[in-house]
């Protein structure tokens, strides 16, 4: 899991990416898929640098809109087929239950 205000990265490996897609969320994951693609080194650190708040008016507050971007994603911009979209977009709303529950306890 990326917490993207908690990001330290060379420039030479976003240089070529095409950065940020045309969706209202998701659109930093999409960059992060093309980093891991490419890139061999990535390391994380099990250390909280930041935290967050949940705001109602958010745009990562409406989940049918995250739901229907994150098909977008693997669909349109990863040119998945529709079975395929559908899967990850399950397992992505699986992984992020499983850190809210984890958040929370």
């Amino acid at each position: 899991d990326i917490g993207l205000s908690t990001v330290i990265i060379k420039t030479k490996i976003i240089k070529n990416k095409n950065y940020f897609c045309k969706l209202k969320t998701k659109e930093d994951y999409q960059l992060w898929l093309q980093i891991v693609k490419t890139e061999k080194n990535l390391i994380g650190m099990k250390k909280c640098l930041t935290s967050w708040r949940s705001l109602k008016v958010s745009l990562s507050s409406s989940i049918l809109q995250r739901l229907i971007d994150a098909y977008r994603l693997f669909n349109r911009y990863e040119k998945y087929n529709t079975f395929t979209s559908l899967f990850y977009v399950i397992r992505l709303s699986y992984y992020a239950f499983l850190k809210k529950i984890r958040i929370y306890n």
